[in-house]
């Protein structure tokens, strides 16, 4: 098993206002990972979504609307 180090934190576009906010990804969440986070401007709640690239060497992280 190969173990690789997770970005601890990533600046994201809100898909409601725009702004674009550090978003924290949990180290000991796994690679799949699925939670609600407020935005910092506008308090709208988003889900953010983490899950390992098609290459398995890289993490994808993109929000939606929740």
């Amino acid at each position: 098993m190969q173990r690789r180090a997770l970005a601890t934190s990533l600046d994201l576009a809100c898909p409601f206002c725009g702004h674009t906010a550090p978003v924290d990804v949990d180290e000991g969440g796994g690679e799949h990972q699925e939670y609600v986070e407020d935005c910092p401007v506008c308090c709208h709640p988003r889900v953010i979504h983490v899950s390992p690239s098609m290459s398995g060497h890289e993490l994808e992280v993109w929000c939606e609307k929740s």
